[in-house]
């Protein structure tokens, strides 16, 4: 019997050397056909994303709809009723600011521009923080 002379042992490295040196062609095969994402393309998707935000922006008139804020280092576009970390697991980058430039154009009512403060208050009093709502005073 083979088993024990040791043969399986042999036989079972030369099979998975084999296995692995075909995987390893498999994954080389797969990934140089597929296009790698370039300078020029990840450039060209920021300057989308940042074209959309901008035209947000101005939609909304630069402040924070709450407080009257206008940096806008610190502005965030907000859904008005959550459901925001649904929406960008399934769009985001540039075709997410797109999509909501285009709600307005819609005359959806779906979002609003709000200073990370603001923003992060609104997302506590709703429970939208993704754990417990803490117990106790204001924050």
């Amino acid at each position: 019997m083979a088993y024990k002379t040791g043969q399986w042992g042999i036989q079972a490295k030369e099979r998975s050397s084999k296995r692995n040196s075909y995987f390893k062609e498999y994954q080389r095969k797969r990934v140089s056909r597929s296009s790698p994402i370039t300078l020029e393309s990840k450039t060209r998707v920021q300057r989308l994303y940042r074209f959309y935000r901008e035209l947000f922006f101005k939609e909304f008139g630069n402040k924070c709809c709450r407080c009257g804020f206008s940096d806008k280092r610190a502005l965030q576009i907000d859904h008005i009723n959550g459901g925001g970390s649904k929406e960008e697991k399934r769009v985001s980058g540039a075709y997410g600011q797109k999509r909501a430039f285009e709600s307005i154009k819609n005359g959806e009512n779906i979002f609003q521009l709000l200073c990370a403060n603001c923003n992060f208050i609104k997302r506590y009093d709703n429970n939208e923080l993704g754990g417990k709502k803490q117990r106790g005073g204001e924050i």
